[in-house]
């Protein structure tokens, strides 16, 4: 069930009860700066509850994969998901994979991404429940 949308001007978030859908805008360079400014409205939201970020990368944008460093010191982040149909976008999330210490899957459609964050959620409650 959707939550809210919020759009940041660069980029649009759809939040849920377990994760949150990230799509940047077309050209974007996304910088720390930018990172920061999404980090901030998520961190909001979720206000210290376990959540699961996933990006459908469905324009062509760039990153520094280093924005990945600050994302992985998110104490209530679980998971890291991408969802691409790019060869090109797939690659590049294999660098992008070293950056983060988070669990990080790559995805071909929003729907499994979606299935994943919902599993990945309760698993990650259920060890805390023990």
């Amino acid at each position: 069930m959707k939550i809210i949308n919020n759009s940041l001007g660069f980029c649009e978030l759809t939040f849920y009860e377990y994760y949150v859908i990230s799509v940047v805008h077309e050209g974007v360079n996304l910088t720390s700066e930018l990172s920061l400014k999404i980090s901030a409205v998520i961190l909001n939201f979720y206000k210290g509850k376990p959540f699961t970020y996933i990006t459908h990368r469905k324009h062509s944008y760039s990153l520094d994969p280093l924005i990945y460093k600050n994302t992985s010191q998110v104490e209530n982040l679980i998971a890291f998901g991408v969802v691409t149909q790019d060869y090109y976008n797939e690659q590049n999330t294999e660098v992008e994979r070293l950056f983060l210490k988070k669990p990080y899957m790559v995805f071909p459609s929003l729907l499994e991404a979606k299935n994943w964050a919902t599993l990945v959620y309760k698993k990650h409650l259920s060890k805390v429940t023990d």
